[in-house]
This record gives C-alpha cells, sequence and structure tokens, in this order.
C-alpha cells in the first residue's frame, strides 16, 4: 500500500495520516478517495507511458518509462513540459518494496484558496520476472480539479 502522509489543513504542524475509506481499490490497495484521477499501466522495458494534460487551457504531458531492472531497482526515465513550460527530462531509481517506490511531479502554482500544489505521482508497484514488465499506479491530486487527463500511450484495451 502506497502510504502517503498529509497536512491538515486547519493545523499545519500536526501530521495525520488519511484514513481508510469505502472506495479501497483492490488494483491500487490504496485509497482513492483523496485523488482525483487514477490509472494502473503495465511497461516492457523501454516501452513508453504518455499522459496528456490540459491546464489552465494549455497542452501538457507527461512521458515515462524504464530501461533497466537489476537488483529489485528499476532505472526510470520521465519529462513533463508543454508548449509555454520548458520540458525537462529526470531519471530515478526506484524500488517497490521500499520507501523510494514512486516520485512526484508539481504541475502548477498553488491556488490560493487550495492547501496542497498540483501534482501527479507516480509508483512502482511491482516487477513479473516472466514477462519483464513493470507495473505502475500514476494518481493525479488537485484541489481545484482545473486538470484534465487523458492516456495516450499505451492505449486502453
Amino acid at each position: 500500500m502506497i502510504s502517503l502522509v498529509l497536512y491538515g489543513a486547519d493545523d499545519k504542524n500536526n501530521t495525520k495520516e488519511e484514513a481508510p475509506s469505502e472506495q479501497q481499490d483492490k488494483k491500487f490497495d490504496v485509497d482513492l478517495s483523496m485523488w482525483n484521477y487514477y490509472d494502473f499501466v503495465e511497461l516492457k522495458k523501454d516501452q513508453t507511458a504518455k499522459y496528456s494534460l490540459i491546464i489552465d487551457n494549455k497542452a501538457y504531458e507527461v512521458e515515462f518509462r524504464w530501461t533497466l531492472y537489476k537488483n529489485e531497482g528499476l532505472v526510470m526515465l520521465y519529462s513533463y513540459g508543454g508548449e509555454d513550460k520548458l520540458r525537462f527530462k529526470k531519471q530515478n531509481i526506484l524500488y517497490a518494496k521500499y520507501r523510494q517506490d514512486g516520485f512526484k511531479i508539481e504541475l502548477k502554482e498553488r491556488a490560493t484558496n487550495a492547501y496542497y500544489r498540483p501534482y501527479i505521482y507516480i509508483a512502482f508497484k511491482d516487477f513479473d520476472k516472466k514477462t519483464k514488465k513493470a507495473l505502475f499506479h500514476v494518481f493525479l491530486k488537485d484541489e481545484k480539479r482545473s486538470i484534465l487527463v487523458d492516456r495516450i500511450l499505451p492505449k486502453l484495451d
């Protein structure tokens, strides 16, 4: 289960964990009630996952892929950008069974009446050694719900 520690909007100094809800999903094994968007994707080596985002009527893309699985570590390459924002490329090593299981990309500045900045969180959940595919969970958090998300690659079945 992905564990997230959230700061309460009323008390920024105290931390509290999000209570499990009835929206617990078996595919994700995580409370989905706090997320605006969620998806899961299986990728082969060097297969790209691509998501299209519309933020304030501007188009952006998030892309990620993995290139190497060694000693339970997965080497990830990812990028985020659009027409008015420079595209940046990053590399991480993720471990499914440790705290370093995912990464967060902040998408835009926090709205004046929002507590959090909108972000996308991509988590490495499992690696199937038989099929040599990695399973990822993709989550989007945006209090204002002003971001539209569409998965481009791989195509949905």
